[in-house]
């Protein structure tokens, strides 16, 4: 037998045990028998994308669900490949695949590196490039704040000669998801933060003042991405010598030319920023927002390809979307991409009982607590089940869990609704933990899973740490 196919056997043993053991297992506390088979698959799929490159754990998995009686086939095909989300990330890898086609990105990053103030400061350059990710993922979307950052991150590694899974991209990569999920609650009405302060107003009828919440998540999103640059520098001691020493001399003239296709594909980049962006700075009852919210993200993004099919550049389309489909859109990394999806819509619902379990286990763990024990101990079990689990789904249960008790230790209620909301974002250790997390576990042309378990733990434990002591 072949070394490849004995490891594919092996592999293939792991992922059947594991679902076998789970699905014979007797209901643990409140979880359901149809909760075991979840958890099974849960785990299953995790160890899958570990210990293997190939796809086949994601078609399985998607394959088994409906084998557990929380859904059928088609509630899998509703939560997945129908939700706005997916097609978006879809899409973005079209977009992603224009700008390198039409040489938009590679203009841009040759841009960047002709800066005088980057010229012989990698490090400067970084921390510019992940200070950008965060604002777009704070006034866009984390979704197109990663993907829109890897666009121009892949044409740095590739003119500088980085390859897949070497240290330094695989931690500048991880670095975007750390910044990216941080954009999901940095502003009051972001996307995890809207959703958590809401139920704690709903639960406590008291109301977070937004400039209160803004001076705490601002410059803890702050001290994160000067905390992560520390990290890759004097701890993991990354190579950046290529970039110091990197001569803008050197560069292409036919890279810095600046074209219709490019000036096109960078206003078109632009203009879906600007289309996402708009609504949020808009009073709710806007005519704006209504159009915004019937077309979603990816209304936004078609309406991007559908002009740049329609208008003629040297008498050729501006964007030859299915060309660029063809070679911009990964297989793999969609199919992985669905699954997380459907665990992360499931995995806090009634059929597979883990939040009424975690209800139980987790509240007796902070009555009789002082209040500095209290804050410690609720921060830790926070960060900790929203690495499993979907954020918002943690903070709102971690606010119905302990609201009554912090205000028996006199305590503001509102300072921990914004604790709890900001916890959220130290999500990245699972697939099912967050937005960012999702789009970065996708990612296995890049990125290895047990690489984001290696970096993604220091830099949990370093954060919480932070978010206790501020």
């Amino acid at each position: 037998m072949e070394a490849s196919t004995r490891t594919f056997v092996r592999d293939l043993a792991i992922y059947t045990a594991i679902v076998a053991v789970f699905w014979v297992l007797p209901p643990v506390g409140t979880i359901t028998p149809m909760g075991m088979k979840f958890l099974g698959l849960f785990v299953a799929f995790v160890v899958g994308l570990a210990i293997t490159p190939d796809a086949w754990p994601s078609v399985v998995t998607m394959l088994l669900f409906p084998l557990t009686g929380i859904v059928d086939f088609g509630g899998v095909i509703a939560s997945s490949f129908g939700n706005d989300v997916c097609l978006f990330v879809m899409l973005s890898l079209v977009l992603i695949a224009y700008m390198d086609k039409s040489g938009a990105a590679s203009f841009t990053a040759s841009w960047l590196l002709r800066r005088k103030f980057l010229k012989g400061h990698p490090w400067r350059f970084f921390a510019m490039i992940f200070f950008i990710c965060w604002l777009i993922s704070t006034f866009v979307n984390a979704v197109a704040g990663m993907m829109m950052t890897w666009v121009f991150l892949y044409q740095i590694f590739d003119r500088f000669g980085y390859k897949p899974y070497e240290k330094l991209p695989t931690m500048i990569i991880f670095g975007t998801c750390v910044v990216g999920g941080l954009g999901l609650s940095t502003l009051p009405w972001g996307n995890n933060s809207i959703i958590i302060l809401d139920a704690f107003t709903k639960m406590s009828g008291m109301s977070v003042n937004y400039i209160h919440y803004m001076g705490f998540s601002v410059p803890f999103a702050l001290i994160t991405i000067a905390i992560y640059l520390a990290f890759c520098r004097f701890v993991y001691k990354l190579d950046v010598s290529a970039l110091g020493s990197f001569d803008s001399s050197t560069l292409s003239a036919e890279t810095l030319e600046f074209t219709a296709e490019k000036a096109f594909a960078l206003l078109s980049m632009l203009a879906l920023v600007i289309m996402i962006l708009i609504p949020n700075c808009l009073p709710a009852d806007s005519p704006i927002i209504a159009a915004s919210d019937l077309f979603g993200l990816s209304g936004k993004l078609l309406l991007i390809f559908a002009v740049g099919m329609l208008v003629r550049l040297n008498g050729k389309p501006a964007c030859d979307f299915v060309a660029l489909a063809k070679i911009g859109i990964n297989w793999k990394l969609i199919m992985i991409l669905v699954c997380i999806m459907i665990f992360s819509k499931f995995i806090g619902s009634k059929a597979v009982g883990l939040n009424a379990l975690l209800s139980e286990s987790v509240g007796s763990l902070f009555v009789g607590q002082p209040a500095m024990i209290f804050i410690v101990i609720v921060t830790v079990v926070a960060v900790v089940l929203t690495n499993f689990m979907v954020n918002k789904i943690v903070a709102i249960l971690m606010l119905t869990t302990t609201l009554p008790i912090i205000s028996t230790l006199g305590l503001d209620p509102v300072q921990y609704a914004c604790l709890f909301t900001i916890c959220s974002t130290i999500a990245f250790m699972l697939p099912s933990a967050s937005q960012s997390s999702l789009i970065l576990f996708s990612n296995t042309e890049w990125i290895r899973p047990a690489d984001v378990f290696k970096y993604g733990l220091p830099m949990i434990i370093v954060l919480t740490a932070v978010v206790i002591v501020w």
